[in-house]
């Protein structure tokens, strides 16, 4: 009763309204720079709560267009050079070259036989070799034709002439005559007129071209008259026709050619 009869209600008031503005004041300041203790429960956070699952990732789209090849690029620089390799191992020794003589016809004037070649080889000297006469076992080829017009009606002969010599001569078992036509053959001779060939000590003849069956084949002869063929050549003989012609015939008397290739080789 004392307070209200000397301060009145206007008093009370403001009274009440200082202490809440020196309660306020305190606060402000405990915001600006009070206690550590306020300071740390007014900015404390929460726990943070547990990592949620991955999600599945999506499946890749489908590959875009190859895009434009781009330029080259500058060259880069030069590398460093590389060490030296290690050296190789030494090599096995060759073969030494060896010679001997050669065998009997193998040269005609002398000769070596190169014995550590595969197979040996001859060498044989030049000043004779194949000018003289043909070595054994060496093949030398050529071509024949014979032409009978209006023929004797004792046959035909051609001739055919070896460009190197036989050291000799050939006889008649080893000389033949091969003709598509007629069919005949030899063992010893397997080629035909395009690739003639013969065995070694024969000749072989090649019929190629028989345009008249008024010339049949006789025999191959030497240069005698008998069968065989000499160091040089051979007398390739054709029979007469199968009939006779009349003396004075009414037409021409018939024709015949027949042209072919040969191959010599010596025994």
């Amino acid at each position: 009763m004392g307070l209200r009869n000397r301060f009145g209600i206007p008093g009370v008031i403001s009274v009440i309204a200082l202490v809440f503005a020196m309660v306020g004041g305190a606060f402000a300041a405990n915001d600006q720079g009070g206690s550590s203790g306020s300071k740390a429960t007014a900015s404390k956070a929460g726990k943070p709560g547990p990592r949620g699952k991955t999600g599945k990732t999506g499946k890749a789209g489908p590959a875009g267009p190859q895009g434009p090849q781009g330029p080259a690029g500058p060259a880069g620089p030069k590398g460093d050079k590389g060490d030296a390799g290690a050296s190789g191992s030494l090599g096995t020794p060759g073969t030494s070259v060896t010679t001997g003589p050669t065998g009997p016809g193998e040269c005609q004037s002398g000769g070596i036989k190169v014995l550590s070649a595969s197979p040996p080889a001859k060498v044989c000297n030049g000043t004779t070799g194949f000018t003289k006469t043909l070595p054994s076992g060496e093949t030398e080829t050529g071509g024949f034709a014979v032409n009978g017009t209006e023929f004797d009606l004792n046959g035909e002969k051609g001739s055919i002439s070896f460009n190197i010599p036989l050291a000799a001569p050939l006889g008649a078992t080893n000389v033949h005559y091969i003709d598509p036509i007629l069919e005949t053959t030899s063992d010893k001779c397997t080629g035909d007129n395009e690739n003639p060939t013969a065995a070694k000590g024969h000749l072989c003849v090649y019929a190629a071209a028989a345009f008249d069956h008024f010339m049949p084949f006789e025999e191959i002869q030497n240069f005698g008259g008998t069968a065989g063929a000499a160091k040089i050549g051979a007398v390739l003989l054709f029979k007469k026709p199968a009939f006779e012609f009349p003396e004075e015939p009414t037409e021409p008397k018939p024709s015949g050619y027949i042209a072919g290739s040969w191959a010599v080789t010596a025994p």
